[in-house]
């Protein structure tokens, strides 16, 4: 594939239009690295303007991943159009800020890579996370406004949720009683549900990336972790919290459906009993952990729990992918029958 200008201008506007595109023709037609990569990049634009067209970029300021970008100064004042008010959030890769809006003049949720991360694949994954994002249009899933890349700091924004995340919640409360645990764990089943269908695994599922706003509407954040079709990390430590991984994951399997499904019955059992049904104090011991079958049982843990509602989270954390619940929505039609009265029995 021996890109003219010509044709090169005419797959850009494709790819801005809208207008959908061959993409298994255009990769065997590639002939070297360089064509590869030009459809890589277009690849991932595509991705994002698919879900709602709102990727911007400096006409001006050309990204370039092939070295150290400048740090962002402290305090952060402006971001693209965005002014950045306060850091609410830091990861591993990123950081989030507490940012306005200036065209409708609202508050928003602003992700933007840490400059010592901003190497290729790692704006990669950003940018498709916002496709991802777009494209999982769901009351219970974090609606993101756009993503670009400014002063050569890749980014994305979303709606800035109000509320308290999980983790918050429990930490003030302690831990839920079942019915409060099946109707939140059922609306996660929901949005992973839209997630899942747009092609997407989640990969890190945790009550910190869970928000609960004061009507009690649960809302899934952050798919910094979510496989996506963007390469490996440079590491090749599993991607999310160690405690809420499935066993096949942390012994170096991918990420899936069944081990989002996993980390949806870790969290539902950290709802009512405020730990986790493997515990250790490292990666490796953890690992060990699974292994050796070291699982304390929801029963044993919380033993006024009813029935049904231990029988969902079981078999969520069954350690055999194939025994768990074979979809999200198979799991939150499960917690729908639960019957939070009847008792657990002997």
């Amino acid at each position: 594939m021996d890109v003219e200008p010509k044709a090169l201008d005419a797959l850009v506007e494709s790819v801005a239009d809208g207008n959908g595109l061959d993409w298994p023709t255009l990769e065997a037609a590639a002939v070297d690295d360089a064509d590869h990569r030009l459809l890589f990049h277009l690849s991932i634009v595509a991705g994002v303007a698919e879900g709602n067209g709102l990727l911007s970029h400096d006409n001006d300021d050309e990204p370039n991943f092939s070295g150290e970008l400048p740090s962002l100064a402290e305090p952060v004042r402006r971001w693209g159009h965005l002014l950045l008010l306060e850091k609410i959030g830091e990861g591993r890769y990123a950081d989030v800020y507490r940012g306005r809006d200036v065209g409708p003049d609202t508050d928003v949720a602003v992700k933007l890579l840490k400059p010592r991360e901003a190497e290729e694949i790692l704006a990669c994954r950003l940018l498709a996370e916002a496709g991802a994002l777009a494209r999982s249009r769901h009351e219970n899933v974090v609606s993101v406004r756009g993503a670009g890349i400014h002063e050569g700091h890749a980014g994305l924004w979303m709606d800035l949720v109000p509320g308290r995340t999980l983790d918050e919640l429990l930490l003030r409360q302690g831990p839920l009683g079942a019915s409060d645990a099946a109707r939140i764990g059922g609306q996660l089943c929901a949005a992973l549900t839209a997630v899942h269908e747009a092609g997407v695994v989640h990969g890190d599922i945790k009550a910190e990336n869970v928000m609960q706003e004061p009507g009690g509407r649960v809302v899934l954040l952050d798919f910094g972790a979510a496989q996506l079709a963007c390469g490996p990390l440079r590491d090749a430590a599993p991607a999310g919290t160690p405690l809420y991984l499935a066993p096949e994951v942390l012994i170096g399997g991918g990420t899936t459906i069944s081990s989002d499904v996993y980390a949806l019955g870790v969290l539902l059992y950290r709802m009512v009993t405020d730990t986790y049904p493997v515990m250790a104090s490292s990666l490796d011991g953890l690992t060990t952990a699974h292994m050796n079958g070291e699982h304390r049982a929801l029963r044993t843990a919380r033993p006024d729990l009813p029935a049904g509602f231990v029988a969902v989270v079981n078999r969520a954390l069954d350690q055999r992918p194939s025994r768990r619940f074979p979809s999200s929505q198979a799991m939150e039609e499960a917690l729908r029958l639960v019957d939070t009265w009847q008792p657990c029995g002997p």
